[in-house]
């Protein structure tokens, strides 16, 4: 599982880490269609739309997490971090 820190409990925000560096959007887009509905991506960060949350993912090893319940959180955190760092 994922350490998952809580950045703002009042608006349900919560980050994770990935190890993964060399992070290609277009690639990851293909393989989370599951996990949410890309809204935009940059070359630094990609958000996405996932039930009531948004999902902000950052090629520097970030994910951040808004308008989740901390077991979802964890949950969708765990199924990311699979999918970009492959384990």
């Amino acid at each position: 599982m994922p350490d998952l820190l809580d950045v703002c409990t009042s608006s349900k925000s919560f980050q994770a880490r990935f190890k993964k560096k060399d992070l290609d959007f277009n690639e990851l887009e293909k393989k989370i269609s599951g996990i949410g509905r890309v809204m935009a991506k940059t070359d630094v960060v990609m958000l996405l739309q996932s039930g009531e949350g948004t999902i902000s993912i950052y090629k520097s090893g970030k994910i951040i997490m808004k308008k989740f319940e901390k077991n979802n959180a964890e949950s969708v955190s765990k199924k990311l971090i699979k999918i970009i760092d492959g384990e």
